[in-house]
């Protein structure tokens, strides 16, 4: 019994970690679409996209460092490229 309860538990866990990883994706994916959108804008003279766009450059920023921070590190997760190979 104390077994199952363990392993529930551990299984909650993991599962909310999931879903703060996906949904921290999804922000990834909504803030690069608005990121481009403000790009074009901001290079056709526009000064209140370009600093939209400063603002959702840093959220994706904050973002990636989030998602490095917690998952980095766990079994599976590809690291970032190294720049000196690029």
């Amino acid at each position: 019994m104390i077994l199952f309860g363990v392993n529930t538990g551990v299984a909650t866990w993991q599962g909310s970690r999931l879903a703060d990883a996906g949904s921290k994706a999804a922000d990834l994916q909504v803030l690069s679409q608005q990121l481009a959108n403000q790009g074009r804008d901001a290079v056709g003279g526009n000064a209140q996209a370009f600093t939209a766009f400063k603002a959702t450059r840093n959220a994706i920023e904050q973002n990636v460092s989030t998602l490095q921070g917690r998952y980095g590190k766990e079994p599976g997760v590809v690291s970032p490229p190294d720049d000196a190979a690029v």
